[in-house]
């Protein structure tokens, strides 16, 4: 009884975090894997159905080594309350360009054109990952979300 409890418990801790937020102002509170704060946010800026400026701030947190990420990305679609990953129109190649984020400000140009089309309205957020490299030679990584808004 005891295991079909946590089971049941372990789903609805799931479908809750899993829930879609507003889009607010686009930024995001953090990490979607286990949270540590490492003092990255993402915000976006000049939306468009095939495009953003996506804003990377750096400051403070507790990260315990060099923060990088690269040019990879992901797009969910807010469905019935759930974030759903946006499927690519073909397999993504990506280039091994690392950017290292500091205690700055930094903004990219994404063009999803070539890989989702045209977006259709609704609520969206865009998820890059973040790689900590510790000077031990360790490393882990955190999601970064921020959602936007694309209207009809």
């Amino acid at each position: 009884m005891k295991k079909i409890f946590a089971l049941l418990l372990s789903f609805a801790l799931v479908f809750t975090f899993a829930a879609c937020g507003t889009a607010g102002n686009g930024t995001s509170d953090g990490a979607e894997t286990w949270g540590e704060d490492w003092g990255v946010r993402l915000s976006v800026k000049n939306v468009g159905p095939t495009g953003l400026t996506l804003i990377c701030e750096q400051s403070g947190g507790i990260a315990e080594g060099s923060l990088e990420t690269g040019s990879a990305y992901i797009i969910e679609k807010c469905e019935d309350n759930f974030w759903v990953e946006v499927q690519p129109q073909s397999e993504p190649v990506w280039d091994m360009m690392s950017h290292l984020i500091g205690n700055t400000t930094t903004e990219w140009e994404i063009d999803w054109s070539w890989l989702y089309g045209e977006l259709s309205p609704g609520t969206y957020r865009i998820g890059k990952t973040v790689m900590e490299f510790k000077e031990s030679g360790e490393s882990r990584s955190q999601i970064f979300f921020a959602e936007f808004e694309i209207k009809g």
